[in-house]
Formats: C-alpha cells, structure tokens, sequence
C-alpha cells in the first residue's frame, strides 16, 4: 500500500502525538517498545545469534531484520551487533582518500573531510568486513543474479579488492557470488 500511495491515512499515536503529514505509523507488533536499548532490541531480533553455525546464517537471518529512521541509526546498530556477534575482523575496507578535480582552479578537499562525508548510497569511510556478518548492497550490480540495491549479503570471505557473499534473502537466497571493489 505504501508503494502504491494507497496507505490510508493514520490518526494521533497511541500517546496523543500527532503524526507529520508524509509520516507512516508501523503496526504495534513490529515495533519495540521505545524504552529499549539498542542492546536489547538486537538482542529479541537477534535472538540466540551466536549459538548458529556459520554455515546455517543466511537462514538465520533469512527473516530477521531492523529497520531505521536514519543511516546513523543504523551505523550505530551495526556496530553494535558487530560488537556483540564478536566476530574477528577479517580486514577494514577503506574509501578513496582523493577527489578527481576538473582543472586546477577546483577546490582541494582534505582526506579527513573526505572521510567525513556520509551519505545513504555510500559505505562509511572505513567498513569493518568479518566472515559471517550481515551487510546490504548499495548498487544495482547484477539484477540478473539477484545483486541489486537492497539485497542481503552474508560475508564468506575477504580479499583486498574482493568480497566472497553469499545473498541471505529472497529468490536468489544461497547463492553465492565474487564482488570485486567497486570505484
């Protein structure tokens, strides 16, 4: 419904609050209560998550997910679910420390302000990589094989320009693909 623009419209929450005119109010039962930790909540979705076999984690994860207002949100959930799988780091993915400039009269941008830019298509600058973790695609690689914006990717293994995944969802679920660094 809320794809198609047919999603009626909602009333006051719950609290008496008023919702913004574009705002969507998710059914009770897919919520956590908002006196949760981000600890706890990853806990009840996440339950149980480091008793799986490392073979058996895209179908652990297969219905299990998150959802965040904001790409902050969700680099502090990933760090702490990171955190609390306690998986070694198998290597640090880092961005391009350059900018490519038409002409010399371009302005020059330092790598630290380079580092800092984040934005909802872009991986943070330095992306901690570990062999069974969850991570999303960013890009629309390739559709054909189920690699698109979106998809759900468990890490299988890590090279300095490739990552070895194994897609954890959908109708492509299980396969497993080379994903070279993308430029």
């Amino acid at each position: 419904q809320l794809g198609d623009g047919a999603l009626p419209a909602t009333g006051p929450l719950p609290d008496g609050q008023e919702l913004y005119p574009d705002c969507v109010s998710l059914p009770e039962e897919i919520c956590c209560p908002r006196t949760w930790t981000q600890e706890r909540l990853l806990d009840w979705v996440f339950d149980n998550c480091n008793n799986v076999a490392i073979h058996n984690l895209a179908e652990y994860y297969n219905h299990r997910a998150v959802v965040t207002p904001t790409n902050e949100l969700a680099q502090e959930l990933n760090a702490t679910m990171l955190e609390k799988l306690n998986l070694p780091t198998s290597r640090v993915s880092h961005s391009v420390d350059r900018a490519l400039v038409d002409s010399q009269d371009s302005p020059v941008y330092t790598a630290e302000f380079l580092h800092s830019l984040e934005s909802g298509g872009m991986p943070p600058h330095a992306l901690p990589l570990a062999i069974g973790m969850l991570c999303m695609l960013l890009r629309n690689y390739a559709p054909h094989k189920g690699l698109c914006n979106g998809t759900r990717l468990l890490i299988r293994g890590t090279w300095q320009r490739l990552l070895e995944v194994e897609i954890a969802s959908g109708p492509f679920a299980g396969q497993r693909h080379l994903l070279p660094r993308i430029c």
